[in-house]
Protein backbone atom coordinates (compact mmCIF):
# COMPACT_ATOMS: atom_id res chain seq x y z
CA UNK A 1 0.00 0.00 0.00
CA UNK A 2 2.89 2.48 0.99
CA UNK A 3 4.40 2.15 -2.55
CA UNK A 4 1.71 2.44 -4.41
CA UNK A 5 0.74 5.73 -2.29
CA UNK A 6 4.75 6.67 -3.41
CA UNK A 7 4.42 6.37 -6.28
CA UNK A 8 1.19 8.55 -6.53
CA UNK A 9 3.20 11.31 -4.91
CA UNK A 10 6.43 11.12 -6.97
CA UNK A 11 3.56 11.48 -10.04
CA UNK A 12 2.14 13.97 -8.49
CA UNK A 13 5.44 15.93 -7.86
CA UNK A 14 6.38 15.08 -11.70
CA UNK A 15 3.19 17.01 -12.63
CA UNK A 16 4.01 20.36 -10.30
CA UNK A 17 6.59 21.19 -12.73
CA UNK A 18 4.57 21.45 -15.72
CA UNK A 19 4.44 24.51 -17.68
CA UNK A 20 0.54 24.79 -16.62
CA UNK A 21 0.45 26.87 -13.20
CA UNK A 22 -2.94 25.45 -12.24
CA UNK A 23 -1.70 22.33 -13.10
CA UNK A 24 1.00 22.44 -11.60
CA UNK A 25 -0.21 24.21 -8.10
CA UNK A 26 -2.66 21.22 -8.42
CA UNK A 27 -0.40 18.93 -8.52
CA UNK A 28 1.89 20.03 -5.52
CA UNK A 29 -1.25 20.35 -3.25
CA UNK A 30 -2.63 16.72 -3.98
CA UNK A 31 1.18 15.45 -3.16
CA UNK A 32 1.80 17.89 -0.17
CA UNK A 33 -1.99 16.32 0.97
CA UNK A 34 -0.85 12.83 0.52
CA UNK A 35 2.41 13.20 2.37
CA UNK A 36 0.72 14.81 5.47
CA UNK A 37 -2.24 11.88 5.23
CA UNK A 38 0.55 8.84 5.32
CA UNK A 39 3.39 10.28 7.38
CA UNK A 40 6.08 10.11 4.03
CA UNK A 41 8.73 12.19 4.13
CA UNK A 42 10.99 13.26 1.51
CA UNK A 43 13.83 10.80 2.61
CA UNK A 44 11.24 8.11 2.32
CA UNK A 45 10.10 8.88 -1.52
CA UNK A 46 14.05 9.11 -2.04
CA UNK A 47 14.41 5.79 -0.34
CA UNK A 48 11.92 4.15 -2.37
CA UNK A 49 14.19 4.70 -5.53
CA UNK A 50 16.53 2.21 -4.00
CA UNK A 51 16.83 -1.07 -4.87
CA UNK A 52 19.22 -4.33 -3.82
CA UNK A 53 21.04 -7.38 -5.16
CA UNK A 54 22.68 -10.56 -3.07
CA UNK A 55 25.78 -11.82 -4.83
CA UNK A 56 27.28 -14.88 -3.60
CA UNK A 57 31.10 -14.67 -2.48
CA UNK A 58 33.22 -17.88 -3.94
CA UNK A 59 34.91 -18.26 -0.53
CA UNK A 60 33.78 -17.47 3.34
CA UNK A 61 37.21 -16.03 3.97
CA UNK A 62 37.71 -12.16 3.46
CA UNK A 63 40.74 -11.13 2.81
CA UNK A 64 42.49 -7.72 2.85
CA UNK A 65 42.30 -7.19 -0.48
CA UNK A 66 38.39 -8.11 -1.03
CA UNK A 67 37.87 -5.28 1.26
CA UNK A 68 40.01 -3.07 -1.04
CA UNK A 69 38.41 -4.50 -4.13
CA UNK A 70 34.64 -3.46 -2.54
CA UNK A 71 35.59 -0.07 -1.42
CA UNK A 72 36.51 0.30 -5.35
CA UNK A 73 33.44 -0.88 -6.43
CA UNK A 74 31.37 0.82 -3.76
CA UNK A 75 32.60 4.47 -5.24
CA UNK A 76 32.78 3.84 -8.70
CA UNK A 77 29.15 2.74 -8.55
CA UNK A 78 28.09 5.07 -5.85
CA UNK A 79 26.11 2.14 -3.96
CA UNK A 80 26.65 0.67 -0.38
CA UNK A 81 28.21 -3.14 0.18
CA UNK A 82 27.59 -5.45 2.92
CA UNK A 83 28.73 -8.49 3.59
CA UNK A 84 26.06 -10.59 5.03
CA UNK A 85 27.46 -13.60 6.82
CA UNK A 86 30.40 -14.12 5.29
CA UNK A 87 28.84 -15.72 2.33
CA UNK A 88 27.43 -12.93 0.12
CA UNK A 89 27.56 -9.28 -0.85
CA UNK A 90 24.45 -7.30 -0.46
CA UNK A 91 24.22 -4.88 -2.87
CA UNK A 92 21.42 -1.42 -2.44
CA UNK A 93 21.66 1.73 -4.45
CA UNK A 94 20.00 3.30 -7.75
CA UNK A 95 18.91 0.33 -9.92
CA UNK A 96 21.20 0.80 -12.62
CA UNK A 97 24.07 1.25 -10.53
CA UNK A 98 23.28 -1.87 -8.17
CA UNK A 99 23.28 -3.92 -11.26
CA UNK A 100 26.59 -2.05 -12.90
CA UNK A 101 28.10 -2.73 -9.43
CA UNK A 102 26.62 -6.83 -8.89
CA UNK A 103 28.16 -7.28 -12.44
CA UNK A 104 31.92 -5.63 -12.04
CA UNK A 105 32.21 -6.91 -8.82
CA UNK A 106 31.84 -10.50 -9.80
CA UNK A 107 33.82 -10.19 -12.95
CA UNK A 108 36.45 -7.95 -11.07
CA UNK A 109 36.62 -10.54 -8.11
CA UNK A 110 37.49 -13.62 -10.62
CA UNK A 111 39.67 -12.17 -12.01
CA UNK A 112 41.90 -10.61 -9.48
CA UNK A 113 41.95 -13.75 -8.01
CA UNK A 114 43.17 -15.77 -11.55
CA UNK A 115 45.96 -12.89 -11.65
CA UNK A 116 46.96 -13.64 -8.04
CA UNK A 117 47.46 -16.67 -8.24
CA UNK A 118 49.55 -16.68 -11.32
CA UNK A 119 52.04 -13.86 -9.58
CA UNK A 120 51.81 -16.09 -6.55
CA UNK A 121 52.97 -19.52 -8.83
CA UNK A 122 55.87 -17.21 -10.35
CA UNK A 123 57.44 -16.26 -7.38
CA UNK A 124 61.00 -17.65 -6.23
CA UNK A 125 60.05 -21.25 -4.75
CA UNK A 126 62.74 -19.97 -1.97
CA UNK A 127 60.41 -17.70 -0.51
CA UNK A 128 58.03 -19.00 2.28
CA UNK A 129 54.55 -19.11 2.07
CA UNK A 130 54.02 -15.90 4.58
CA UNK A 131 56.24 -13.99 2.12
CA UNK A 132 54.21 -15.06 -0.89
CA UNK A 133 51.25 -14.57 0.79
CA UNK A 134 52.14 -10.76 1.57
CA UNK A 135 53.68 -10.09 -1.95
CA UNK A 136 50.55 -11.53 -3.29
CA UNK A 137 48.43 -9.23 -1.42
CA UNK A 138 50.20 -6.36 -2.01
CA UNK A 139 49.73 -7.29 -5.92
CA UNK A 140 46.40 -7.44 -5.61
CA UNK A 141 46.41 -4.16 -3.65
CA UNK A 142 47.84 -2.50 -6.73
CA UNK A 143 45.91 -4.42 -8.99
CA UNK A 144 43.15 -2.58 -7.06
CA UNK A 145 44.02 0.92 -7.54
CA UNK A 146 44.72 0.50 -11.29
CA UNK A 147 40.90 -0.66 -11.70
CA UNK A 148 39.47 2.33 -10.54
CA UNK A 149 39.82 4.14 -13.47
CA UNK A 150 38.95 1.50 -16.08
CA UNK A 151 35.43 0.98 -14.54
CA UNK A 152 34.47 4.81 -15.02
CA UNK A 153 33.16 3.75 -17.79
CA UNK A 154 30.87 1.71 -16.63
CA UNK A 155 29.07 4.52 -14.86
CA UNK A 156 25.41 4.53 -15.49
CA UNK A 157 25.34 8.20 -14.90
CA UNK A 158 23.16 8.35 -12.20
CA UNK A 159 25.35 9.25 -9.10
CA UNK A 160 22.72 10.65 -6.61
CA UNK A 161 23.07 9.80 -3.03
CA UNK A 162 19.92 7.98 -2.39
CA UNK A 163 20.08 7.30 1.42
CA UNK A 164 21.68 3.83 1.47
CA UNK A 165 22.68 3.67 4.36
CA UNK A 166 19.13 4.86 6.09
CA UNK A 167 17.34 2.11 3.43
CA UNK A 168 19.73 -0.15 6.03
CA UNK A 169 19.15 1.10 8.91
CA UNK A 170 15.01 0.89 8.22
CA UNK A 171 15.37 -3.01 6.76
CA UNK A 172 17.32 -4.01 9.79
CA UNK A 173 19.33 -7.01 10.49
CA UNK A 174 22.97 -8.29 11.27
CA UNK A 175 25.30 -6.73 8.72
CA UNK A 176 29.19 -7.50 8.83
CA UNK A 177 30.60 -4.49 7.54
CA UNK A 178 33.42 -4.78 4.37
CA UNK A 179 36.56 -4.56 5.79
CA UNK A 180 39.28 -7.08 6.01
CA UNK A 181 41.90 -7.51 8.13
CA UNK A 182 44.74 -4.88 8.37
CA UNK A 183 47.88 -5.40 6.54
CA UNK A 184 50.84 -5.81 8.15
CA UNK A 185 54.53 -5.02 7.32
CA UNK A 186 55.69 -2.96 4.85
CA UNK A 187 54.25 -2.99 1.20
CA UNK A 188 56.36 -4.83 -1.44
CA UNK A 189 56.90 -2.29 -3.96
CA UNK A 190 57.59 -4.79 -6.89
CA UNK A 191 54.56 -6.73 -5.96
CA UNK A 192 52.27 -3.85 -6.14
CA UNK A 193 53.81 -2.10 -9.18
CA UNK A 194 53.18 -5.35 -11.35
CA UNK A 195 49.84 -6.23 -9.43
CA UNK A 196 49.34 -1.98 -10.87
CA UNK A 197 49.96 -2.81 -14.26
CA UNK A 198 47.87 -5.77 -14.52
CA UNK A 199 45.14 -4.11 -13.07
CA UNK A 200 45.53 -1.29 -15.90
CA UNK A 201 45.13 -4.05 -18.50
CA UNK A 202 41.32 -5.21 -16.97
CA UNK A 203 38.71 -4.55 -19.78
CA UNK A 204 35.23 -5.81 -19.20
CA UNK A 205 31.82 -4.77 -21.02
CA UNK A 206 28.88 -3.98 -19.94
CA UNK A 207 26.28 -6.15 -19.35
CA UNK A 208 23.90 -6.71 -22.29
CA UNK A 209 20.39 -5.86 -19.93
CA UNK A 210 21.95 -3.06 -18.31
CA UNK A 211 23.21 -1.20 -22.19
CA UNK A 212 19.35 -1.80 -23.43
CA UNK A 213 18.28 -0.08 -20.07
CA UNK A 214 20.43 2.91 -20.55
CA UNK A 215 19.49 3.51 -23.88
CA UNK A 216 16.01 3.66 -23.08
CA UNK A 217 16.86 6.16 -20.30
CA UNK A 218 19.13 8.02 -22.95
CA UNK A 219 22.42 7.26 -21.49
CA UNK A 220 25.46 7.21 -23.03
CA UNK A 221 27.14 3.74 -23.49
CA UNK A 222 30.89 3.19 -23.87
CA UNK A 223 31.83 -0.59 -23.98
CA UNK A 224 35.26 -1.63 -23.94
CA UNK A 225 36.25 -5.05 -25.05
CA UNK A 226 37.45 -7.84 -22.86
CA UNK A 227 40.82 -8.82 -21.98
Amino acid sequence: MEAAIIEKIRKLLALSTSHEPHEAALAMEKARHLMEQHKITQVDLEAAKLTHENLLRDRKLFKVYDSVLVNVIKDVFSVEIILVGKIEYLIVGESLNVQLAKYALAVTGRQLEKDRSLFIQNLSKRLKRASKVKQGDDFAYGWCCALRSNLRHLKSGLDQDLFKSWWLLKKGGEFVETEGKKTTGKLHERGFTLGFLAGKKVRIQKPLDVVNEQNKLGIGVNLLGGR
